[in-house]
């Protein structure tokens, strides 16, 4: 069996694969994690319990809302799954309030932490592509919605982040994705947009190949981060865009320094 047919049969059982439960719970648990993270979100979830787990189940949600909301479709739609909601409340309690933070220790152990880290951006590959053919059911025609569904669906946490943030009163609930774009939130775009242009025959690639292709790049992408601790690639095209597009301004490489910084410091934290 030649390499191609070996890589054929992978993303034909990548495409097929069930989120649910097993990368849903994944998900779930990586978002927890990453609030967990925020400085104060553990004495809020012990002082404000209830207030806590409805942010955390926004943010969980946070895909499916902001392309119901893109839509116009119903946002209570991604509450009306009775097991995800029972799995959310579970995860939450684990990571926010289990004996001895037992759950919270282990998963942040970086071998743990790299494992979820492959399930989570696996799903979000799928991500991509099930946010863009909801698009298309409501909008056959209109490909920049079909890319803002598909960007929408795989980084809607990244940006419900803001609502958990305000909820807890945060001081940096400023620092959205609009503001600081993240590297996952850059490269879903990205992902939507080649995802496109296969709709389009402009890339003549299978669908399903394509699929496992674009995991690959979101593995790599934040396990590099992880590991590596490298910066965000995206950062160097930016600054060539900037260069040629926008007049620099007096004091430009100073804040843009500062700026790079806090968000390097930000993404290490980040799902």
């Amino acid at each position: 069996m030649s390499m191609s047919e070996v890589y054929k049969g992978a993303a034909r059982d990548f495409a097929s694969l069930p989120m649910f439960p097993l990368f849903e719970t994944v998900h779930y648990v990586m978002t927890a994690m990453a609030i967990r993270e925020e400085k104060g979100s553990l004495e809020f979830a012990r002082k404000h319990p209830l207030a806590s787990l409805v942010a955390f189940v926004l943010c969980c949600c946070g895909g499916s809302l902001a392309v119901d909301l893109l839509l116009g479709l119903p946002l209570a739609t991604p509450l009306l799954k009775g097991k995800a909601l029972a799995v959310m409340v579970v995860v939450w309690y684990l990571i926010f309030h289990s004996p001895g933070d037992i759950c919270y220790k282990f998963l942040h152990w970086q071998p743990a932490y790299i494992v979820l880290t492959i399930f989570k951006e696996c799903r979000r590959a799928h991500s991509v592509r099930l946010g863009m053919k909801i698009a298309k059911e409501v909008y056959k025609d209109r490909r920049l919605v079909h890319i803002m569904a598909g960007m929408l669906k795989a980084s809607g946490t990244r940006w419900a982040k803001t609502v958990e943030q305000l909820i807890r009163g945060a001081p940096t609930a400023w620092q959205h994705e609009l503001v600081k774009p993240s590297p996952i939130f850059k490269a879903s775009l990205l992902v939507s947009i080649v995802y496109c242009m296969q709709d389009q025959k402009l890339i003549l690639i299978p669908q399903q190949e394509l699929m496992l292709a674009a995991a690959t790049f979101f593995v790599l992408l934040r396990t590099s981060t992880i590991v590596l601790h490298m910066q965000d690639p995206f950062n160097y095209i930016e600054k060539a865009v900037k260069l040629v597009l926008f007049r620099k301004l007096e004091g430009d490489d100073r804040e843009g320094g500062e700026d790079g910084d806090d968000r390097d410091e930000s993404e290490k934290k980040e799902q």
